[in-house]
């Protein structure tokens, strides 16, 4: 899998990235997308020229794995590599070199990523979410989805 963990030969499932565990990667659920599109054009001038964000409260790429693998009740670790050596990894998948070179890119943007989102420049989560709308959290997601096809079960 080009950004989330695969499956080692013992059975577990790495996280392989070029940034630390301790990283804090925003993320949403797709199925939240809605209520934010719906609060944007209602909200009209107030956001225009805006970049708007989405995300739950971010946790560490660490915590993120360790509450997959509970809930799946399967071992996955995270493992900090270089970009060479991520590079490397995604070439073995057979996948093209710009694809290879712009997700390496983009993976080691993530350590920034949060304090850009947080800079104040853009329209944050909690100025527009609805009285009482609850996002999907991590856990949330995680329990919803069908992982059958990543973890062979």
């Amino acid at each position: 899998m080009v950004l989330g963990p695969y499956k080692a030969p013992d059975g577990s499932f790495v996280l392989s990235m070029p940034y630390p565990g301790y990283t804090r990667v925003p993320c949403s659920d797709a199925e939240d997308t809605g209520m934010a599109i719906g609060e944007v054009l209602r909200g009209g001038k107030r956001f225009f020229g805006r970049q708007v964000v989405l995300f739950e409260e971010p946790i560490t790429e660490e915590e993120r794995l360790k509450i997959w693998a509970d809930e799946l009740g399967i071992k996955a670790r995270f493992e900090q590599v270089s970009p060479e050596q991520h590079a490397k990894r995604l070439s073995s998948y057979g996948l093209p070199a710009d694809v290879v070179i712009a997700s390496t890119e983009l993976v080691e943007a993530s350590p920034y990523e949060e304090s850009m989102l947080m800079s104040g420049r853009h329209v944050q989560t909690e100025e527009y979410l609805p009285d009482g709308y609850k996002l999907a959290t991590w856990v949330d997601y995680v329990r919803k989805e069908d992982w059958s096809s990543l973890i062979g079960a």
